[in-house]
């Protein structure tokens, strides 16, 4: 682990580890920047959240923790840790912060303070302070020194459990990330802010919190410290999960139904003329960059959030992704989707064979060649990339393919036994009546004719059985 001389701010940075780190990923995930696991161990995840947290406090982002970034934390690198003494402070009205929050837990528990757990020594906790030290025979001057914590149980010379966690860090304009969001949705719900919740504390955000302040009667300095954080009913000893940002960073090389919905926001806009692929390919680079530059962003090609909100999307509001209706298919598969596929290759001249739903060997030939002829891997395995080739939409659904061949069996009737009977009767299998009735005698000629065919002999006539006596099932 990489330390400076000053003890309580070590210099940390990717490779660090030990309980310093440990120190920084609780502070990190405390003030809503996840670092992964708190494991001590400075890795990636937690280079990320430092990177974000330095960009959210208006410091250099170079992943490195040092004093600025300790202190940014909430960390006063320049006060020594006090030797063992009295852990009990003075508190009177006017006193804040996390020993309030302890007096305030320990007076409640007794029955003495009612009100919200704040860390903010007002009226009502010193009201409760004093019945407290009259219930005790102290002196009810409404000061706790080291006789009120010694009867609250307090033994002072004992080093105490750390404070609470402060999860309800300053914001101010400039300020950007959960944090953020999260206030931006509160004074949203409060009727103070019609903006994009997108985790940017900007001039609308800033008057939303100056008249939400005012309506409460705070300091109307537009910065959100702890008292307008408990006004807006937040508890700030209590960690809220941070909100999940539902609009990945995109960049071209990326693949998948993001990319797709990205694509359709472009074409929506005017953007982008290509294919509805999830392929970020220079194509779509270019919409990108153009879409960035209508709209006086960086034009950098890179969907990140501020991309994706001018797009419209609300990044903390999941969408479902879209569907891919093109299945992955290869030697074996079976069904309308593999009808889809031989249509398709025979139209373009690659197939030659029937029209049979059944992924064979003459298919996947087709299927190889096709895939040579695009540039693509000759794999023989249909995915997104062969599908769009073939010029399917893979995100638009299509009707399936109409099967034209019923399933029959002993018991069936009506004119599609008629047809069978009269397609077994052709070919030697059948001598019984043209009755459409499915009888004994049927059923034997389904199953003799299936055993000269190599099929199971099930005497059931499903497309298999169809096809082998020469119906184009579809």
């Amino acid at each position: 682990m990489h330390n400076n001389i000053n003890s309580q701010c070590p210099l940390l940075k990717m490779g660090s580890s030990g309980a310093s780190v440990k120190k920084l990923q609780s502070k990190l995930a405390a003030a809503g920047f996840s670092p992964g696991g708190i494991d001590g161990i400075f890795g990636s995840k937690t280079r990320a959240a430092v990177v974000a947290f330095q960009k959210s406090q208006g410091l250099a982002q170079d992943g490195i923790v040092g004093t600025k970034t300790w202190t940014a934390l909430g960390v006063n690198c320049h006060t020594p840790t006090p030797p063992p003494g009295n852990q009990c402070p003075t508190l009177r009205q006017g006193s804040t912060g996390p020993a309030v929050v302890d007096l305030q837990g320990r007076l409640k528990t007794r029955g003495f303070y009612t009100g919200n757990i704040d860390g903010i020594f007002g009226p009502l906790t010193r009201s409760a302070v004093v019945a407290f030290q009259g219930s005790m025979g102290l002196a009810q001057d409404g000061i706790v020194g080291i006789k009120t914590w010694t009867a609250l149980g307090v033994n002072c010379y004992t080093p105490t459990p750390p404070p609470p966690v402060n999860h309800c860090p300053t914001l101010q304009q400039g300020s950007t990330g959960p944090a953020v969001v999260h206030l931006q949705e509160l004074l949203k719900s409060r009727g103070f802010y019609t903006g994009n919740i997108d985790g940017i504390f900007g001039p609308l955000t800033r008057s939303a919190v100056v008249a939400f302040q005012g309506s409460m009667g705070l300091v109307q300095d537009g910065i959100v410290g702890i008292k307008t954080w408990t006004a807006l009913g937040v508890d700030c000893h209590t960690p809220t999960p941070p909100p999940v940002n539902h609009c990945p960073t995109l960049q071209e090389g990326s693949t998948g139904p993001a990319v797709v919905n990205l694509q359709e926001l472009l074409r929506a806009r005017g953007f982008y003329t290509g294919n509805i692929d999830g392929i970020f390919g220079p194509l779509t680079r270019s919409a990108v960059v153009a879409f960035q530059g209508s709209m006086g962003l960086v034009q950098d090609g890179i969907v990140g959030i501020k991309t994706w909100t001018a797009l419209g999307v609300d990044c903390y509001t999941p969408t479902p992704p879209p569907v891919n209706h093109c299945p992955t298919l290869q030697e074996g598969s079976t069904g309308p989707a593999v009808v889809n596929l031989q249509e398709l290759l025979r139209v373009r001249g690659f197939y030659t064979g029937n029209i049979d739903g059944i992924f064979g060997p003459l298919t996947r030939s087709a299927v190889v060649a096709f895939q040579g002829s695009m540039g693509l891997v000759q794999d023989g395995i249909v995915g997104i990339k062969t599908w769009t080739a073939l010029g399917v939409d893979c995100y638009t659904p299509t009707p399936p393919p109409v099967n034209h061949c019923p399933t029959l069996q002993e018991g069936s009737t009506g004119p599609a036994v008629v047809n069978l009977q009269e397609l077994l009767r052709i070919r030697g299998y059948y001598a019984g009546n043209i009755d459409g009735i499915f009888g004994p005698i049927t059923r034997s000629a389904v199953v003799h004719f299936q055993g000269c065919m190599c099929l199971v002999q099930d005497g059931i006539v499903g497309i298999k059985t169809w096809t082998a006596l020469g119906v184009n099932c579809f």
